[in-house]
This record gives structure tokens, sequence and C-alpha cells, in this order.
């Protein structure tokens, strides 16, 4: 990625039985920034490194030693994106959303269908890891985003929440099996009568899924409002489908909610909503 990395292994003089591992990292970048974890082999006697561990915290364990890497970048706020999708599984656990940043004095908020969650009580913030969310509930599940500022750039970072509780699954097998949860995005969610309006909506399912994708709103069928065809792409073993809408010259009585839901063998599963007002 435009830098190298290396590691020099040094040992104690003859006789002694002292060894250590360094980590070099040349023109650091933003995307070095995260946990470094240096482990001792017991059984070798050796030092040995995992050189980029993200998103991990250290145990307590003697045997290995980990620190946390900020490498400041002036237009990259956010850490190196390691989990777009997150599960949920069971609403007594914490959720962690990745927003994480380069430079730990960035201001960083967490929005959930264009509210502000970041002073809420149950929401922690962490400059390394970023928003833990100690109690979730659905409607993280809808329309959110982190946003970091500084005094020259502003940066968003859409997340994609899955719910799926159940006692008897687990997260390896959610993973396969999930309903399709839709996930919706407007351009704006308040606008000035005349000014035109985009939602997206987009969901992940296991690869070829026959989804059904549709919106839902009071003016359906206007000549102002307009559908796209849903666009499938694969990624590895999954399909990302992207629905959007229109609406052209968006009036005072278009305000109000707008639903995305997917349907599959002919059965209505899950819908995200976005409230949009117009002035």
């Amino acid at each position: 990625k435009g830098n190298k990395v290396y590691e020099i292994e040094e040992s104690g003089a003859e006789g002694e039985k002292s060894y250590s591992k360094v980590l070099y990292i040349e023109n650091a970048q933003w995307f070095n920034t995260g946990f470094y974890t240096c482990t001792y082999n017991k059984d070798s006697g050796m030092a040995g490194s995992l050189p980029f561990v993200r998103k991990t915290e250290n145990s307590e364990d003697a045997s290995s030693s980990q620190i946390f890497i900020f490498v400041r970048d002036p237009v990259e706020l956010f850490q190196e994106v390691s989990q777009q999708f997150h599960f949920v599984t069971d609403l007594n656990q914490p959720l962690v959303l990745d927003c994480g940043v380069t430079d730990p004095t960035i201001k960083v908020d967490l929005f959930a269908n264009g509210m502000s969650k970041t002073q809420e009580q149950d929401v922690l913030w962490d400059p390394r890891t970023g928003f833990k969310v100690l109690l979730p509930s659905y409607e993280y599940s809808t329309s959110l985003s982190c946003t970091a500022y500084t005094s020259k750039v502003n940066q968003t970072r859409d997340l994609i929440v899955h719910f799926h509780i159940t006692g008897s699954f687990t997260i390896m097998y959610i993973t396969e099996y999930w309903t399709p949860v839709p996930y919706t995005k407007p351009s704006k969610y308040n606008l000035i009568a005349g000014e035109n309006l985009t939602i997206t909506c987009w969901v992940k399912v296991v690869q070829h899924s026959m989804v059904y994708m549709g919106f839902m709103y009071a003016k359906k069928g206007s000549d102002r409002f307009n559908e796209s065809i849903p666009l499938r792409v694969n990624i590895d073993r999954y399909d990302n489908i992207t629905h959007s809408m229109t609406v052209r010259n968006v009036q005072v009585s278009d305000s109000g909610l707008y639903t995305c839901n997917t349907t599959k063998d002919f059965r209505l599963y899950e819908n995200s909503s976005v409230h949009i007002r117009v002035y």
C-alpha cells in the first residue's frame, strides 16, 4: 500500500536467554492505524508478532503485549474498514460499530435515521474502535452512519446492521441464512420545495437468492416519482442488491414516510423507513 513493513529479530549476548523482535513501518500511513500485538511463544522461547491486529483488545495474558497506534491524516479521518456488516443476535450484548478514527482528537457523531445518538446514555465512544451501543435496538438497523469532523473536512461512513434474534443460531449460521434486511438512505432528510430527492435502498443476500425489493409511499404512481430497476452485484458468496427512487421538484405535500421492503417467496420479510420533510 505504498509503505514498507518488516520485522527484525534480535537476541541477547551469548549465554543469555533474551530475545526481541522489532516491527518497522516506513512512511507510515493512515491505514496503519490499529492495534499491534507482540506475543511470546513459550514453547520455542522466541518472541513473535502479529503485526496488524485490527479491532482486537488484548487479553490479560502475560505472554502478549499490545499497543494502539494512531497515524494522523488530514483527509482520511476514519480507519480502514474492518467490518462493513454488523450482526445482532442478542439484544443484551453490546453492538460495536466500526467508526474508529486516525486521530483521537477528531469529533465523531453517530446517527440513526437522521437523529443523533452520540449523547445517548447507552452509547459509548472509543476513538480506537468506534461506538459501543450497550443496549442495541431495531432503530439501529435504519439509515445508520458515523460522521467525523475536523476544521477542514467532514467525512461520513455508512453502516449496515442486521438483526436476527434467535437462541439457536450462531453468527456463522446467520451470515449464510439471514433474512434480507434492507438499508435505506435518502440524499437529504430535509428539503426545500423544488429540490430533487433520491432515496437508495440496498440489501445483502446469499448469492442467487430470489428477492423482490419495492418502495411504499403515499404518492406511489405519481409522474414525479420514478423507481429504478434493482441492480445486483456479486461480492464473494453474496449479492448486494440496490434499488433507488427519485422525486423531481419535491413539494411540501411529499413530506412523510418512505419505506423500502424485501419480499421472498411471496412473504414480506423486513422493511426500512425514512421520514422526509419538505419546507
